[in-house]
């Protein structure tokens, strides 16, 4: 349960852009975005508490979150969960190249016309490229891809949730 209330904590930092405790916390310890992982690397002077929230964030929150795509510009396609319950690259039907395997949503959408199934489909089983169909990536306003609690169905983050998703090997 420890571990739960510590993802709680470090789920409220990564969204939590008005609370003094917060602010200070990003700027002692500069956090960054959560794609930049050089912050997650824990130094032998910081301090307990901090140690612990960044135990919370690498074994609950960054497992178990995913993303809402917004312009696609900061999802991985293949290596971040956007789509299904685990990453396209792990439900792959066949090896991708290398070349491929960095790309954003952004890079294999096109703009007035939609995915580029040329370079998807011959990777996915068709249930996934059904399910890419419900995607679009907004070119209107410009939102942002975001995080979101994969865990529960609206994407909002609840210590029972955390504490289903850590015991659910169990």
């Amino acid at each position: 349960m420890n571990i739960a209330l510590l993802a709680k904590l470090s789920w409220r930092l990564l969204h939590d852009d008005t609370s003094l405790w917060a602010k200070v916390l990003r700027s002692k310890y500069k956090v960054k975005d959560v794609k930049d992982a050089a912050w997650f690397n824990t130094k032998g002077n910081w301090s307990s508490t901090w140690q612990s929230v960044l135990k919370g964030m690498r074994e609950v929150v960054i497992p178990g979150m995913s993303w809402v795509i917004g312009n696609g510009r900061t999802t991985n396609f293949w290596k971040d969960r956007w789509l299904l319950g685990s990453s396209l690259l792990e439900v792959a039907t066949t090896g991708i190249p290398e070349t491929l395997t960095e790309a954003r949503v952004s890079d294999l959408w096109q703009s007035s016309y939609g995915w580029s199934f040329t370079q998807i489909e011959p990777y996915v089983s068709a249930e996934t490229k059904l399910r890419l169909t419900s995607v679009v990536v907004d070119e209107v306003t410009g939102g942002r891809d975001r995080m979101s609690w994969g865990q529960t169905q609206d994407g909002t983050f609840s210590v029972t949730s955390a504490y289903s998703f850590l015991t659910q090997d169990s």
